[in-house]
C-alpha cells in the first residue's frame, strides 16, 4: 500500500521504537483472536460497554459541560436536566446515536466505508445544532489554539476523496494490507483533523472514524480522555507539522492497550470511589493540586527557558503535559488503591541518537514517606521509547541518597522528599527542580 500523505505532501510516520509498538500489539491482538479471547460477539461488547465512556470523553475534550453522570442520565432516561445547556444535552444525544451507527457499520464487513459513511456520522454527530451537518464547508476556517491552517475550502472535496479511498481499502476484509491497524487508524484521525471539511464536530468525527477502523480491525476501542486533552493536542500540532505519528501513536497505543487489560476499570472505580470522598479529603485535595501545579510550573519554565537558550540544537528538551489527577484518583491513591492515567508531567530528552523520557507519575507513597503525605510524585526514566519504564533509584548507583519521590505535607504546607534509609527530609520545590537538571538529567544520559 502506498504510504499516505499528510495535505503537506509529507508522508506520516513514525520512529522505530513505535513501529515496535504497532507491532508488538498487532501480535497481542492476533493471539487474542486465535485464541477465541476475542471474537465479533465480545469486540461488539467491548465497544457498547465503553460506549459512554467514549461519548462522555469525546464531548468533553469540546468543552461540553455535562458530567459524566449526567450524560448517562441523558442518554438513557432521554430527559432534560433543569440547568445545564440544551446544546449539550443534544452534543450527547447525536453523539450516541453516531456511536450506534458507527458500530453497527463496524461490525458488518460487507458496508464499505466511503465518503457517504463519513458524512452520515458528522450529520448525526451535529443534528439539530447545525444547517450544514453532513455537508463539507464552503469557508475558510482557523484552528483554535492551532497556527496550523487546513486547506481553502475548495481543496476539500479532493482531500476527503484521497482520505476515504485510504478508509476503503484498509476496513476493506478482501484487500490485501501491508498496513498495522494501528497505524491506519491513526493515519485517519489526524488526515481528516488536517483537512477539516467541517465547519464543527471535526475532532468527534476523527475520534469516531479511527475507532471505526480499529473495531473493522478487530481492534478493541481507543478513549482519548479529557486527561488526554493536552497531550493529544500536542501530539495532533505534531502530526499536521512534519508528519510524524510518533507522539499520537504512543497515546493511541497506551489507551487501546489500557482497554485490552481492564476495560471496565474506570467506570468501577468512580462508582466505588464517589461516596467515599469526604469534604475533608476534597480540600486537601485542593491544597495539594495547587502545589503540585506550582511545582510542575518550574519546570515547564526551565524547559521553555533552556529551549529558548540552545542555539546550536544537538541537545534537545521537550516539555510534555499529561494533565492533572483528579479527585477521584487522588482519593484512591491517599487509600493505597491503585490507580490508572495518573502521568502528571514529562521531559524528553534528545540527544544524537539517543532519546530517553523522564516520566513524573503519581502513586501510593512509600512508608516512610506516609508519615507525612500519602501521594507522591515519582520519577521513573525510560531509557528509549522501546525499552520498560524503570526506577531510577534503582537503576542509578549512587554515593549519595538522592530523591526520587516528592510528596506534599498539607498540614504543614511543606514539600517532603524521601531522603533514603527510612528518613524524609522536607524540600523546596526548587531544589527538587535543581537537583533534576544538575545531577539526574545528566546521569541519565550517560547510561
Amino acid at each position: 500500500m502506498p504510504a499516505p500523505k499528510a495535505i503537506t505532501g509529507k508522508p506520516f510516520h513514525v520512529d522505530n521504537a513505535t513501529n515496535s509498538l504497532i507491532h508488538a500489539l498487532d501480535k497481542q491482538v492476533r493471539d487474542l483472536w486465535a485464541s477465541g479471547e476475542l471474537s465479533p460477539t465480545l469486540l461488539l461488547e467491548m465497544y457498547q460497554q465503553v460506549k459512554l465512556d467514549e461519548l462522555y470523553h469525546s464531548n468533553k475534550i469540546e468543552g461540553n459541560s455535562l458530567t459524566f453522570g449526567e450524560t448517562v442520565q441523558v442518554i438513557q432516561s432521554n430527559r432534560e436536566i433543569h440547568g445545564k445547556p440544551r446544546k449539550d444535552q443534544q452534543e450527547a444525544r447525536n453523539l450516541s446515536a453516531a456511536l450506534d451507527y458507527v458500530h453497527e457499520i463496524g461490525i458488518d464487513n460487507s458496508i464499505a466505508v466511503t465518503q457517504n459513511e463519513l458524512r452520515r456520522v458528522h450529520a448525526l454527530i451535529l443534528k439539530n445544532l447545525q444547517a450544514d451537518a453532513g455537508r463539507y464547508r464552503t469557508t475558510q476556517i482557523e484552528i483554535t489554539g492551532s497556527s496550523f491552517a487546513p486547506p481553502e475550502a475548495f481543496e476539500v472535496p479532493a482531500n476527503m476523496t484521497a482520505l476515504s479511498d485510504f478508509v476503503k481499502l484498509v476496513t476493506n476484509p478482501n484487500a490485501q494490507q501491508s498496513d498495522f491497524p494501528l497505524f491506519s487508524a491513526a493515519v485517519a484521525h489526524v488526515w481528516l483533523a488536517q483537512i477539516h471539511p467541517f465547519t464543527d464536530g471535526n475532532g468527534r468525527t476523527a475520534r469516531a472514524l479511527m475507532n471505526l477502523i480499529l473495531m473493522r480491525r478487530g481492534y478493541p476501542p481507543c478513549i482519548v480522555t479529557e486527561e488526554d486533552r493536552p497531550r493529544y493536542i500536542d501530539s495532533l500540532e505534531s502530526s499536521w507539522n512534519d508528519g510524524s505519528l510518533t507522539s499520537f501513536i504512543e497515546l493511541v497505543h497506551e489507551n487501546v492497550n489500557e482497554q485490552l487489560e481492564n476495560r471496565n476499570w474506570l467506570l468501577s472505580l468512580q462508582a466505588r470511589l464517589e461516596h467515599n470522598v469526604t469534604p475533608a479529603v476534597e480540600s486537601e485535595f485542593r491544597v495539594w493540586l495547587n502545589a503540585m501545579t506550582y511545582l510542575k510550573s518550574l519546570f515547564r519554565h526551565t524547559i521553555d527557558k533552556l529551549d529558548a537558550m540552545n542555539t546550536q540544537g544537538q541537545f534537545q528538551l521537550r516539555f510534555i503535559d499529561y494533565g492533572e489527577l483528579d479527585l477521584a484518583k487522588y482519593a484512591a491513591l491517599r487509600d493505597g488503591m491503585p490507580a490508572r492515567k495518573t502521568k502528571y508531567f514529562g521531559i524528553e530528552a534528545n540527544d544524537a541518537d539517543k532519546r530517553q523520557l523522564y516520566a513524573f507519575d503519581f502513586g501510593v507513597a512509600n512508608t516512610t514517606l506516609r508519615q507525612r503525605t500519602r501521594v507522591a510524585l515519582l520519577l521513573k526514566l525510560t531509557v528509549n521509547p522501546s525499552a520498560d519504564a524503570f526506577q531510577l533509584e534503582e537503576e542509578v548507583p549512587t554515593a549519595n541518597p538522592n530523591v526520587y519521590q516528592l510528596g506534599y505535607d498539607t498540614e504543614s504546607r511543606k514539600f517532603v522528599e524521601f531522603a533514603g534509609d527510612h528518613k524524609t527530609r522536607e524540600q523546596t520545590p526548587q531544589a527538587f527542580m535543581r537537583h533534576f537538571f544538575e545531577e539526574l538529567l545528566p546521569r541519565g544520559m550517560r547510561l
